[in-house]
C-alpha cells in the first residue's frame, strides 16, 4: 500500500533541514489554513492528520480555537520531532506519505502545508510522479465525506521552477551552504499553479473529490529572493477538497 514503483524519493534526511523547519512551521499560524480547517470542524472528536506536521503547532492552534475536541495526529517522516510535540496529547506517527501503511479513509480531515515541493526524486519526471502520488495518498487517507485542506507554495514560471530544482540539488550534493539564500541543505521542486491544478482535478474528474476552494495568493517575497529572479514569482495555492467516495 502506498508503494511507488517507478520513482524513488531522495533521502529526506539529506534533503530537508529539520531545525530550520521547526522555526518555519510557526508561520502556519498566520496562514489561511487555520480558518479553512476550523470552518469544517462541525462535531466532536473529529480526527485530523497533519501530514508533515513537524511538532504539531498547527494542530495545537486548531485545538485551542475549535468549538469541539479534536483527535489530532502528526504524520511525519522525521522522527526527530516525536519528542517535541506542541502538546503531549498530540499523537505522532512516523512515516512518509509516499510510502505508508495508513488505512484508507483514516481521518475526517487531512491537512498539510508546503510539503509537496519537498518530495523530490533524482530527476523532474520522477519528482512529478512522487508529487502526484502524494496527492493521491492524501485523498486516499481522507474519509468519505471528509476534507483534504492544504496550502502549497508554487512558482508561477515553469522554467524558474525547474531551475530552482536543479540548482538546489546541485548545492545539496556539493555541500555548498549559503545561509543568506538558505541554499545547500534543502532540495525543492515547485509545481506551477497549472501543474498542481491538473493533479487535483484528475481526481475531481473521476468523481472521487469535489474541489470547494482553489485559490492562488501571490507572495510578497523578501528582496533577497527577488534578486534571484527564480523565486520572485511565487505564490500559495489553497485547496479545500471534499472527499466524495
Amino acid at each position: 500500500m502506498g508503494h511507488t514503483q517507478h520513482a524513488v524519493q531522495l533521502d529526506p534526511t539529506e534533503t530537508l533541514d529539520a531545525d530550520r523547519f521547526m522555526d518555519y512551521e510557526r508561520s502556519v499560524l498566520r496562514s489561511r489554513l487555520v480558518d479553512s480547517i476550523l470552518s469544517v470542524i462541525d462535531h466532536p472528536n473529529m480526527s485530523i492528520c497533519d501530514v508533515g506536521g513537524a511538532t504539531g503547532v498547527l494542530l495545537q492552534k486548531l485545538r485551542e480555537h475549535s468549538s469541539y475536541p479534536i483527535d489530532a495526529t502528526v504524520f511525519e517522516v522525521n522522527e526527530a520531532y516525536a519528542n517535541k510535540m506542541a502538546h503531549p496529547s498530540i499523537q505522532f506517527q512516523h512515516g512518509s506519505i509516499i510510502d505508508n501503511d495508513l488505512p484508507t479513509g483514516s481521518f475526517d480531515i487531512v491537512t498539510c502545508r508546503h510539503i509537496i515541493h519537498h518530495l523530490v526524486a533524482d530527476n523532474i519526471p520522477d519528482t512529478l510522479r512522487l508529487q502526484r502520488k502524494a496527492i493521491a495518498e492524501l485523498i486516499r487517507i481522507t474519509k468519505p465525506g471528509g476534507y483534504l485542506i492544504f496550502e502549497e507554495q508554487v512558482n508561477l514560471v515553469k522554467p524558474f521552477s525547474r531551475a530552482v530544482y536543479h540548482l538546489s540539488k546541485l548545492a545539496n550534493r556539493a555541500k555548498f551552504n549559503w545561509k543568506y539564500f538558505e541554499a545547500g541543505n534543502v532540495v525543492i521542486s515547485f509545481l506551477t499553479p497549472k501543474e498542481i491544478s491538473e493533479m487535483i482535478h484528475r481526481h475531481a474528474n473521476d468523481g472521487t473529490i469535489s474541489v470547494e476552494t482553489e485559490s492562488l495568493t501571490r507572495r510578497n517575497v523578501e528582496l533577497r529572493w527577488k534578486l534571484t529572479l527564480l523565486m520572485g514569482r511565487g505564490g500559495d495555492m489553497l485547496y479545500v477538497i471534499n472527499k466524495n467516495v
